[in-house]
């Protein structure tokens, strides 16, 4: 199975111009746009840039959930990282192969392995 292009969460509701992005290294504390869990001074993290819409935007994301984008995603749709993993991890009945965790870092494997936990709760829940 391939990983990649597993999730199309291409939303055709605008128009991206302009777009960069570079691995940094935080000079300061950060928020990450998708998990906004806090990226600490000295940790590097994903800044990406562009232009959507015709408004500029600059978007801060952690190694981890550029790890889940890189792994899953086709394309790039920002601040609904985590609900389309959500709705990939039902779609799939919480079992995602191996090869796939294998790709992401640690923390990535962590968070997908946390969704995939609550997946199931709810599952044995409903199922009682």
């Amino acid at each position: 199975m391939s990983c990649t292009c597993s999730i199309d969460n291409y939303d055709d509701g605008g128009f991206m111009g302009l777009y960069s992005d570079k691995i940094v290294k935080a000079r300061k504390e950060h928020k990450c746009l998708e998990c906004r869990r806090v990226i600490h001074k000295g940790e590097k993290y994903l800044l990406a840039k562009g232009l959507f819409d015709g408004d500029w935007f600059r978007v801060k994301i952690c190694l981890d959930c550029q790890s889940i984008c890189e792994t899953f995603f086709c394309t790039r749709a920002f601040e609904c990282m985590v609900d389309d993993l959500k709705e990939y991890i039902e779609n799939q009945h919480g079992v995602i192969p191996s090869e796939c965790m294998d790709l992401l870092t640690p923390g990535a494997k962590e968070m997908v392995i946390g969704l995939v936990d609550k997946y199931i709760k709810s599952e044995n829940k409903e199922n009682k």
